[in-house]
């Protein structure tokens, strides 16, 4: 009670000294503690924020206790907190590494107010032991141009509509997640992409034919689903731009290469392996003069590799085409393993 008597300067000094969960601690003891939480001061010391040339990011491995404010504060004290001009001004938020241990003892919710960062540039939450549904909010995010909540499996939820809203968006990393459904036909909206990782989730159905909308993408890792149906023919003659394309892991992925996989002149690694791709390898594959690295192991592929290849592919390091029992090669290739 006796914040309710102090000065507001004094409480905001005394709060700004006090770790984010003997904040939230007092935050209904006394109506001023909001009011503090919105000043400069405390919003810096919250996030622990960095300058940068078009505001503030925050990039930690480990994240401070008082980070604790916008994530697990009472949704009163989140929502005031990502209302402060500070926090409003975050560009990037990076929390996390793939190959360190998640820094959360608990499980790391998604809260709303921050999908109200209207000026956020990068949202990269990787490896953070998040337990919650992908919600669909994130028509609000306009500026985002990176999305990674990639290494969380207990993410769950279908992609939402929203995110295919996103007009900026380059970088969508979902992989190793509880992610499930369909690829719905509006991934092709996202004109802007260039990496798109949705690999060891748990999503089903066929790859969209839209996807070839996606003109400006460059990587494409969609391995270890179970995804369905044919290529579409459109990733191969609209992606020019495709410089890996991995699918492998998808047994339920059928059909022939298409002859249309000549029009990727910039691809560098193509993996097809463990699904259910037959028929012949078309030489055309050989107009992909940039390729280094083949994987069609474990197909239904049938015939002879053609001569083409050794002939256009002068930079590949390794070809391997093992188990695929109808497949036969009649010239040597140090580089081919068959």
């Amino acid at each position: 009670m006796l914040f309710s008597f102090l000065p507001f300067e004094l409480v905001a000094q005394i709060i700004e000294n006090l770790d984010s969960f003997e904040q939230i601690r007092i935050q209904r003891v006394s109506k001023q503690f909001q009011a503090c939480v919105l000043t400069a001061s405390v919003a810096r010391k919250g996030v622990d924020l960095v300058p940068g040339s078009k505001g503030y990011r925050l990039e930690s491995t480990v994240p401070d206790d008082s980070d604790n404010l916008l994530f697990f504060a009472p949704l009163s004290i989140q929502s005031a907190y990502a209302g402060s001009n500070i926090v409003k001004s975050l560009t990037s938020i990076r929390w996390g590494e793939r190959n360190l241990p998640h820094p959360f003892p608990n499980p790391l919710p998604l809260p709303t107010p921050l999908f109200t960062l209207t000026n956020l540039g990068s949202l990269a939450l990787r490896n953070c032991n998040i337990a919650a549904t992908l919600p669909d909010a994130f028509q609000l995010m306009t500026g985002l141009t990176t999305l990674d909540l990639s290494c969380n499996p207990t993410l769950t939820g279908q992609l939402p509509n929203s995110l295919f809203t996103l007009p900026r968006l380059e970088k969508l990393y979902l992989a190793e997640t509880g992610i499930s459904g369909v690829i719905p036909p509006e991934l092709g909206d996202l004109k802007t992409l260039l990496h798109l990782s949705l690999f060891n989730t748990r999503l089903t159905g066929p790859i969209p034919k839209e996807i070839g909308k996606l003109t400006e993408l460059v990587s494409l890792h969609l391995f270890g689903n179970d995804l369905c149906g044919r290529i579409p023919v459109e990733l191969f003659a609209n992606c020019k731009k495709l410089r890996r394309l991995h699918l492998q892991s998808n047994p339920k992925l059928e059909g022939p290469i298409p002859l249309d996989i000549g029009g990727l002149v910039e691809l560098e690694e193509l993996d097809l392996s463990d699904c259910c791709i037959g028929g012949y390898i078309p030489k055309e594959l050989g107009l992909c003069m940039e390729l280094e690295w083949i994987w069609l192991n474990d197909c239904s592929l049938v015939g002879q590799v053609p001569m083409e290849l050794k002939d256009t592919l002068r930079g590949v390091k390794c070809i391997e085409l093992k188990g695929n029992t109808g497949l036969r090669c009649m010239f040597e290739w140090d580089v081919l393993e068959i």
